[in-house]
């Protein structure tokens, strides 16, 4: 095989191995400085209001625009988060209590238990009992480890603060900067990777784009598939709740059955089969729509066949875990634009 036709591989195997290498021993040292330049890329509309229409100096507009989108940012979150809490106390109140559901569980596999066959009655009751003191033996193992956990916690507080506090000054440091970085960066990089390479950089971007679209795509579809199954078995706050559901589901690897099976289990246990199987039922659906539309939709903004775009997010999950799921598809759609 000649050398020019071995270029495009190895070119693609360096490209994939840079990007290991880089998420596996760069990205934690320099994650506060990415989340510092998104938070200034984030503030830069502001920034530039501040410096055009109030004649500010750069480095006031870009203390003013990152500490009101900063301020912004932590308002929403706060809305939301407050909105979540009242929530969770009005569907507290309501979800069965769990201690009593584990009581019924136990009394009935003791039922099932005494009515086994004379040979085996007694081995199925100490079973039974087993399981069941097990847990409580494990609860009490984490009540005493609770105390060495909440150190350990307490040990990694310091080292956010620090991590959080060099984001934030990065983020204004690199605002203050933006246009000469961006300047200083177009001089130092050769004519012949700017036509390579920014290409490439605006396909990533696009790339991100559209994934973030086709997620926020499945979360509407999702939200309204669990609100209909919620609204149909009379659930209270069934939209509410619906799009609580539906943002655990966006978490990888999570889903909607972290919910909505362990609900369903202890409604059953309560005695609502009704209600359990229309949990179920709307478990299925949630799944069954996200498994049909998941790679249709990703493919579609990414511009890669459904086929291909399921692969490559399992392949990405195998090598990379959750990271990898995410951005597997994305890099895929890099390379092949690379490689065209």
């Amino acid at each position: 095989m000649s050398l020019s036709a071995l270029k495009k591989p190895l070119l693609l195997f360096m490209a994939v191995g840079g990007v290991w290498l880089a998420a596996r021993f760069l990205l934690p040292l320099l994650l506060p400085f990415l989340l510092g330049g998104l938070l200034a890329l984030a503030a830069e509309p502001l920034v530039a209001f501040g410096v055009g229409k109030l004649r500010m100096s750069r480095r006031v507009a870009a203390c003013a625009g990152v500490t009101v989108t900063l301020l912004l940012l932590a308002g929403v979150l706060s809305l939301v988060m407050a909105v979540l809490v009242k929530e969770l106390g009005h569907l507290a109140s309501g979800l069965p209590d769990v201690r009593a559901g584990v009581s019924v569980l136990e009394d009935w596999l003791l039922s099932l238990a005494d009515r086994a066959p004379e040979g085996i009655r007694t081995l199925a009751q100490k079973s039974v009992l087993s399981v069941f003191d097990d847990g409580t033996a494990l609860m009490r193992q984490v009540e005493n480890r609770l105390p060495g956990m909440l150190t350990t916690v307490v040990s990694g507080v310091g080292s956010s603060v620090v991590g959080v506090g060099t984001g934030l000054l990065s983020a204004f440091l690199i605002s203050a900067r933006l246009p000469k970085l961006r300047k200083s960066l177009g001089e130092r990089l050769p004519q012949s990777w700017q036509e390579k390479w920014l290409p490439m950089l605006g396909k990533l971007k696009g790339g991100l784009a559209g994934w973030c679209k086709a997620q926020g795509k499945l979360l509407a579809v999702m939200w309204g598939v669990v609100t209909l199954g919620f609204l149909l078995i009379g659930i209270p706050y069934g939209p509410m709740w619906a799009l609580v559901v539906a943002l655990v589901d966006a978490v990888p690897v999570l889903g909607t059955g972290i919910v909505l099976v362990p609900w369903g289990l202890a409604r059953l246990l309560q005695g609502d089969k009704l209600q359990a199987i229309g949990l179920f039922c709307t478990y299925g659906a949630a799944l069954v729509t996200r498994t049909v539309l998941e790679p249709k939709l990703v493919g579609r903004q990414l511009g890669l066949d459904p086929l291909v775009t399921l692969l490559a997010v399992y392949i990405g999950f195998r090598l990379w875990g959750i990271p990898g799921l995410l951005l597997a598809p994305v890099l895929l759609s890099v390379f092949k634009s690379l490689i065209q």
